[in-house]
């Protein structure tokens, strides 16, 4: 069984560093750092980031964000449900920077479509989370 929803897909650039402070979300969240480096703490554990790597937080989980210099990120809210698929928090690489296409493929699909829940954008989104379960099995 696959079901997943898109709530909220934006693309941003920070020009000068940024703290985001300590928060929790209602969905889950996955940032995509494009650009820039600096450091996350999830519940507690402080994990690194640089461009290519991205976030996995679960809805309800405390995070902040440090952004050290300049930085672009992709983020998305979502909810999901696939079968054998459970996504874990922390930091994570993606080398052949298959999941940043797959993003780049889900916002197109979004803002072409006007709406962010349609069987295109769920199937795209799939494409995201379980390209992103494969990169956490390889763990960094």
């Amino acid at each position: 069984m696959i079901e997943c929803t898109l709530k909220t897909i934006c693309r941003e650039n920070h020009l000068h560093p940024i703290a985001i402070d300590r928060h929790t979300h209602k969905y889950d969240e996955i940032v995509y750092f494009i650009a820039g480096d600096g450091t996350t703490k999830i519940d507690g554990v402080i994990y690194s980031y640089k461009p290519g790597t991205f976030a996995y937080y679960k809805a309800g989980t405390s995070h902040d964000e440090n952004n050290l210099k300049q930085c672009g990120i992709i983020w998305l809210h979502f909810t999901y449900k696939i079968d054998g698929v459970f996504l874990e928090e922390g930091v994570f690489e993606d080398k052949g920077f298959e999941l940043l296409s797959c993003l780049h493929k889900l916002k197109r699909v979004s803002i072409e479509k006007n709406v962010l829940s349609n069987p295109q954008t769920e199937n795209n989104l799939a494409n995201v989370l379980l390209t992103a379960a494969e990169l956490q099995k390889k763990k960094t």
